[in-house]
């Protein structure tokens, strides 16, 4: 099937018993998508929304989006194959499922592959661990996932992923940063100036990472009153960092601008 595909809330798409359908463009599945006995379903493109109910199976090529349109539990009720190129992006706002962070429940047998990304659109408070996929068997693992001790975005690090093939459960562990931080190394102090200083003027994407320490989505004055509020002020080593109160003048002329944002400025993939 080539086009774009989006089913509403109150649509339904039904697949016949023994049928093979590839879906080549991406598809928001807000309403019923329903599998078949001994059918085969395959995503080329981007999968969005809920699941794919019915004992089919389903093979997933494309970007997984549970949370593409609000948290949310995706759900399949077959076997599932991630393959190489998939792209799995879990949200996560707090702790619980499927109204604070997308979780996939696959009632048949589940092979892992491709890579796996969290969005985090709310800071935490403590150190958590979420279950992002259960089934009934699992297998394999994702081939690309967050470094350890990354920062995902908002202050939250990435602590380490868990496959449980006795549960058939996959779990990841978050743990609250510090704001101010910018470079993830658990200090405030001049690096994190640096950071902030070299990409003056850019936009972050996700908000929230790196040195958009207002989650703002633009490395400006902002964030650098989030460190200067938490008392960065340490020079990193063979570098010279203004006092705290060079850095407020830099942030007084910034605010001078009234908000305009800087001719030129560049995306920043962080």
């Amino acid at each position: 099937m080539h086009g774009r595909v989006t089913n509403n809330t109150t649509g339904v798409i039904s697949l016949a018993a023994g049928g093979q359908t590839t879906f080549h463009n991406d598809v928001t599945n807000n309403g019923q998508l329903k599998s078949a006995t001994d059918s085969h379903l395959r995503f080329a493109a981007a999968l969005s929304g809920s699941g794919v109910s019915g004992p089919g199976s389903v093979q997933l090529d494309g970007a997984v989006q549970p949370g593409s349109t609000g948290f949310r539990s995706m759900n399949f009720g077959g076997d599932v194959t991630f393959g190489d190129f998939s792209a799995l992006t879990i949200d996560v706002r707090d702790a619980v499922p499927g109204t604070g962070f997308d979780e996939l429940n696959i009632a048949g047998d589940a092979s892992l592959a491709g890579s796996l990304s969290l969005r985090i659109l709310a800071s935490l408070t403590s150190p958590t661990t979420l279950t992002i996929l259960r089934a009934d068997e699992l297998a394999g693992t994702f081939a690309a996932v967050p470094a350890l001790g990354a920062n995902l975005g908002l202050g939250v690090l990435f602590n380490g992923i868990t496959y449980d093939y006795d549960q058939d459960v996959v779990r990841v562990s978050l743990l609250p940063g510090v704001t101010g931080d910018f470079n993830g190394d658990s200090s405030v102090d001049g690096t994190d100036f640096l950071m902030w200083q070299r990409h003056l003027g850019e936009a972050a994407h996700p908000a929230g990472v790196g040195a958009d320490g207002d989650a703002s989505g633009w490395i400006d004055g902002g964030d650098l009153a989030v460190w200067t509020a938490i008392g960065g002020a340490s020079p990193p080593a063979q570098a010279a960092v203004p006092e705290p109160g060079a850095a407020a003048l830099i942030l007084v002329g910034l605010l001078g601008l009234g908000g305009r944002r800087v001719v030129g400025r560049r995306a920043l993939a962080l």
